[in-house]
């Protein structure tokens, strides 16, 4: 609950469960793989320069106050991509990746909360946005199922809903800035 852990790997096997309730956990140069369980309810979450997956059966909940940010510092731009083949659902706290993408059959849950994607969102599962804000820098692409709930979502670039995607805006305050 307290203290900092730097590490190289980041691996959590399936039937397995890591909680962090406060510090600091630093990945630094190495890999990040959930199989299993990661629950977030405080502290900060680093991964410095690499990616992250979170595989079929995975779960990341973030809750509380929690920081899961793909930088290696609260200041930097977050430089990698998730990748969510499992579930991320965040119900409060804060998330930060430069691009995040949502697989066939994967869900990623949003409400109460604060979600920076400094790149694009790609879905091809099922996506569920509420929150505090949603801001996207580059575009969204959808071939799944997309709710777009509450709070502002801010995408930057260009929204592509492909012949197999559904989107529903069910109550958030959409803009995108693309001029295109």
């Amino acid at each position: 609950s307290g203290g900092n852990l730097d590490t190289k790997t980041f691996t959590i096997p399936a039937g397995k469960t890591v909680t962090q309730t406060g510090g600091t956990l630093f990945v630094k140069g190495g890999t990040g793989s959930i199989s299993g369980n990661y629950n977030q309810s405080g502290g900060y979450f680093f991964i410095d320069n690499q990616a992250v997956t979170v595989n079929t059966g995975g779960q990341l909940n973030l809750s509380g106050s929690a920081t899961f940010r793909m930088a290696k510092d609260l200041t930097s731009a977050p430089a990698q991509t998730l990748t969510i083949n499992g579930s991320l659902t965040q119900t409060s706290g804060t998330f930060a990746a430069k691009d995040v993408v949502i697989g066939s059959g994967a869900s990623y849950n949003s409400s109460g909360s604060t979600s920076n994607i400094t790149g694009n969102l790609t879905n091809s599962g099922t996506l569920a946005i509420g929150g505090t804000s949603t801001n996207i820098g580059g575009g969204f692409t959808n071939s799944g199922t997309a709710t777009l709930n509450s709070g502002p979502v801010n995408i930057a670039g260009s929204i592509t809903n492909n012949a197999s995607g559904d989107i529903t805006i069910a109550g958030a305050d959409v803009t995108s800035q693309n001029d295109a």
